[in-house]
């Protein structure tokens, strides 16, 4: 595609003059541009019906100001220099009473060694990946499965940021993401859907990822309705992923309950929060606001040891020291206290078969049916979704629909195993990573 984050970011460098003139009249003594460019393009396969790609390209702006006890925001799109000196204008006519300083102090800025960032896809690199992914479903379940639906978005994007220190910092990486959904062909199963992200494109083997989604139809082959009650709960990563992201506001400051060092899970509940990029797909330099990029440990062996937090939010709560926690999901917004990858730690992990034995009578949940609901202030959460049942290793019925509810603080405290391998998932709250994960006890219906 023509259009070039790395060079727009050039061209952001160049005009950003004028938004530091601007500000510079206007007599803002503490200020921060932040720039980002994106392309995109989505192709889509469904089989039957044919292909379409769809292309995007975005650019954008946005302006922090802070003088006299108060602050300022604006964003708009594009980047000539005209709309900088309009978004710098706005900034100042939005300027409110602030008591504390939303811009970090100059000391600490910084970046980090540049994370490893994998390539840019290869050409054509969605519609082959769908073509062979789409065959590859329908030969390694004998066609009993099918690829409904299939979409990769993959592109560039590249990012500024510049504060009136003279602080600078620019990042550009791929980004690929994987929608697929899979149904079988029988009538009463139902089917699945995943949302993956994907680090590096050109590695990523259509054959081994349709074997990784085919999986749970070996598990859907016998049909027989079963009795709730209480049971062991398996969650597939998909299923955990989702439920994690439902506990993140403990993970996130301002927050006073429960405090920093107290128990929240059993001694296999180990998370952090990885903005080096080792294991996570979201690499980049520094966080959203400009403090170097540092893996967080939140929770060892079931203690809360620490939380994310923005500058603002690290002020307030009286812990400078945990800034370093911002996300920009957007440039249209200001940054916030968020998740980068937060990965749990599979601590003696055990392989998959291992782990359905260890599992003993228990329900394997492997899909859900829409989001988790997770009520931290009144300690509940409920899961919904399709799961078959294990019995010491022995694959017993599917259940179209099993409903999951409980406290969330004993489910935390009862996480007994976890499986070896982790995977990635597109989550509300952000990119999780997590293993399989085995719970002892809940209710099931």
């Amino acid at each position: 595609m023509a259009h070039d984050p790395a060079r727009i970011l050039e061209r952001f460098a160049s005009t950003a003059a004028e938004a530091r003139d601007a500000l510079s009249r206007a007599g803002v003594p503490r200020w921060e541009l932040y720039a980002k460019a994106s392309e995109w393009e989505e192709t889509t396969l469904h089989p039957g019906a044919g292909e379409a790609t769809v292309r995007c390209r975005e650019t954008g702006l946005a302006v922090r100001t802070r003088r006299a006890g108060r602050s300022g925001f604006a964003a708009a799109s594009g980047g000539d220099p005209a709309v900088w000196r309009s978004t710098v204008q706005t900034a100042i006519a939005t300027e409110r009473p602030e008591a504390i300083d939303p811009l970090p102090p100059v000391e600490a800025l910084g970046t980090s060694p540049a994370p490893r960032s994998g390539p840019d896809p290869p050409d054509n690199w969605g519609r082959e990946l769908l073509t062979g992914l789409e065959r590859g479903v329908r030969e390694l379940s004998g066609g009993e499965l099918r690829l409904t639906r299939g979409s990769v978005r993959s592109g560039r994007t590249g990012w500024l940021l510049h504060t009136a220190e003279g602080f600078t910092a620019t990042h550009r990486s791929p980004a690929c993401l994987l929608v697929v959904a899979i149904s079988p062909n029988r009538a009463g199963v139902p089917g699945w859907r995943r949302v993956i992200p994907v680090r590096e494109p050109a590695t990523l083997d259509p054959t081994e990822l349709a074997r990784r989604l085919v999986n749970p139809f070996g598990l859907l082959r016998e049909a027989r309705p079963r009795r709730a009650g209480i049971t062991d709960l398996l969650l597939d990563p998909a299923v955990a992923a989702h439920l994690l992201a439902g506990i993140v506001p403990l993970l996130l400051e301002p927050r006073e309950t429960p405090p920093v060092g107290a128990r929240i899970g059993s001694s296999l509940l180990e998370l952090e929060d990885d903005r080096m990029g080792e294991a996570g797909p979201l690499v980049a330099p520094c966080d959203g606001e400009g403090v170097p990029a540092r893996r967080t440990p939140l929770v060892r062996e079931g203690i809360l040891v620490s939380r994310l937090a923005c500058h603002r939010d690290a002020v307030r709560s009286g812990e400078v020291a945990r800034a370093g926690g911002a996300v920009r999901p957007t440039y249209r917004e200001p940054p916030v206290t968020g998740i980068a990858n937060l990965l749990l730690h599979p601590r003696a992990g055990l392989p998959g078969e291992t782990l359905v034995e260890a599992a003993g009578r228990a329900v394997y949940l492997l899909e859900l049916a829409g989001q988790p609901e997770v009520d931290l202030s009144a300690d509940r959460y409920r899961l919904a979704g399709l799961g078959v049942a294990l019995d010491h290793g022995r694959v017993g019925p599917w259940h179209p629909l099993v409903e999951v509810t409980g406290r969330v603080s004993r489910l935390l405290t009862r996480l007994e195993a976890t499986g070896a391998r982790i995977a990635w998932h597109q989550t509300a709250a952000g990119v999780v990573g997590t293993p399989p994960l085995l719970f002892r006890a809940q209710l099931v219906a």
